[in-house]
């Protein structure tokens, strides 16, 4: 049997030396492809074998975490690397590096109640998601996802097929949504980080993803810690972007005293928060779980603040249409505009 490893180096400013078992990565490509066929069909679930004794097989039922099955540019390395779980000796080079990937990767949070799965796939076109995984809390406001949208909708009068430069994955913040949640976001950056490594040490041609983590409310805490636990996979974070992050309510009593709401990794090139500490809703988590700035942020813009005061409302309600708001959708495009270089803001 011929054995699969390669072993490439890159020269750029430095030297970057991949080593991929390539039977390695399409048995476990396979093995994540048929978990997440079978969950897309099955609420989020995939079965696992338990007991090999034949006269009683058990199956044990598991949440599905990581990318789709049919994610564009994975799906096509997969399929001309591989054939069922195994190495497809007559893969082309040459089509290899005709394969698409996006310049930019973007993981986007939404708060409690927020998430809105239907809505995630019309409008951010967000490939984790076919539209059936539901609503946070039965809810889906989409208050966060609103100022994605928006955005994207301002640069894409400027540049065409701008979405074919983006990949989108929508995820819920609230921690109360388990189908395509934290871990899933977690799981599928890693398995991304994997299969873009694999096409580099094949093709021995670097490729410069960007990689984007933003979010709002519970998910603009998930946001910032985001950005600091994907580095475990290797992934360095080009743009965080919070939008009036709150620590989670399971979360509260451990970082009630906390004076940040999270720390800007080292490795992160840039992060911007922008946030309200006046919070004042009787009763309710908003209030206890005020926005806080992020330590280290390259900006922490507090709205809360005299320079503001005719911007805002009232405090609960200055939290639900923060998203939307000029200062906050205008900072948003412009952050993005200048990581994809498309110059839409001067």
């Amino acid at each position: 049997m011929r054995s699969y490893l390669v072993l490439i180096c890159i020269l750029n400013l430095s030297t970057a030396v991949f080593a991929v078992d390539l039977e390695t990565y399409c048995k476990e490509a396979f093995k994540q492809r048929s978990q997440s066929k079978e969950a897309v069909l099955n609420g989020g679930f995939y079965k696992e074998r338990k007991s090999y004794e034949t006269s009683r097989i058990k199956y044990n039922k598991r949440r599905y975490l990581g990318c789709r099955f049919d994610t564009p540019w994975m799906s096509d390395l997969y399929n001309q690397l591989c054939t069922e779980g195994m190495v497809n000796e007559s893969y082309d080079v040459n089509n290899l590096n005709n394969i698409k990937l996006p310049e930019l990767i973007l993981f986007f949070f939404d708060g409690m109640s927020d998430f809105n799965a239907s809505l995630g796939k019309e409008n951010l076109k967000a490939v984790n998601l076919d539209g059936s995984e539901g609503n946070d809390l039965g809810v889906g406001n989409a208050n966060g996802q609103k100022a994605l949208n928006q955005s994207l909708e301002t640069l894409s009068k400027n540049v065409p097929r701008l979405m074919e430069k983006v990949e989108i994955h929508y995820h819920p913040g609230s921690g109360l949504h388990r189908r395509e949640n934290y871990d899933s976001a977690m799981a599928c950056a890693a398995h991304s980080k994997d299969a873009i490594e694999v096409l580099e040490a094949i093709t021995g041609k670097e490729r410069h993803i960007k990689w984007s983590s933003i979010g709002f409310s519970n998910g603009g805490y998930l946001a910032t810690e985001f950005q600091n636990e994907v580095t475990k996979s290797g992934i360095e974070i080009d743009l965080a972007f919070s939008i009036d992050p709150v620590v989670q309510t399971l979360y509260y009593p451990f970082k009630m005293s906390d004076e940040f709401v999270g720390q800007r990794n080292g490795k992160t090139k840039r992060f911007i928060n922008y946030f309200q500490d006046s919070h004042i809703l009787p009763n309710s988590p908003i209030q206890i779980h005020r926005g806080r700035p992020v330590e280290n942020a390259d900006r922490n813009i507090n709205l809360s603040s005299a320079e503001y005061a005719d911007l805002l409302d009232s405090p609960y309600d200055d939290h639900v249409q923060m998203p939307e708001s000029e200062i906050v959708r205008n900072a948003l495009t412009c952050e993005l505009s200048d990581l994809l270089n498309l110059s839409v803001c001067k």
